[in-house]
């Protein structure tokens, strides 16, 4: 396992320019704002360099990543939304309880496979939550 820090923009063409000279197979983006506001450009650095993504976020998939699994993002912004309103109506948010997700969504987008020539195995495909065509 290869561990590439990227800090800003301007620095993921030549992080994915190290992956491909290091013949790294696939990446796994950690979670990162700046990784977010930059999907689409990551995913065109992937496919660019002939590179598999796993992401964190459904969003990423939609962007052009090749996969992701996570917990159901809307979900997720649904009760950040109702702990905010309930901090702002005066709640302590140190007694405020800890939730954990209900479910996972799995991501794929068939297009970047195609794109990366590979064959996603059908039990995989039946698995997913969502599929980009």
């Amino acid at each position: 396992m290869i561990f590439f820090r990227v800090k800003e923009p301007d620095a993921l063409a030549q992080a994915f320019a190290e992956m491909r000279a290091q013949n790294v197979d696939g990446v796994f983006i950690l979670p990162d704002l700046m990784f977010a506001a930059n999907a689409s450009r990551i995913a065109e650095l992937a496919l660019k360099n002939n590179l598999a993504t796993m992401a964190w976020d459904r969003r990423m998939t939609e962007a052009g990543c090749l996969m992701s699994y996570s917990s159901n993002s809307d979900e997720l912004d649904q009760r950040l939304a109702s702990f905010v309103d309930r901090i702002l109506k005066g709640a302590d948010a140190g007694y405020l309880p800890v939730e954990k997700p209900s479910g996972f969504v799995l991501s794929i987008n068939l297009r970047t496979a195609a794109a990366l020539k590979i064959a996603l195995p059908r039990d995989l495909l039946m698995m997913a939550n969502e599929v980009v065509e």
